[in-house]
């Protein structure tokens, strides 16, 4: 094998290695996406309950005095 032509296989493997290291980095941010959207959605839901039991907490209270 000549110099170039191995210069160019070394090239080439390079940047498949770094196409695949790339292409699991992306799908594990895509994860961690979808994992966190999952959080959110959660942590909206314990809000808006927690909303509604002090809003009616406070209507309790309010009657009670």
């Amino acid at each position: 094998m000549s110099e170039i032509t191995l210069r160019k296989k070394k090239n080439a493997d390079a940047q498949a290695a770094f196409r695949a290291r790339r292409a699991n980095y992306i799908a594990t941010l895509e994860e961690t996406v979808t994992s966190l959207e999952a959080v959110v959605v959660q942590l909206q839901d314990s809000c808006r309950e927690a909303r509604a039991e002090a809003s009616e907490l406070r209507q309790e209270n309010h009657y009670s005095v």
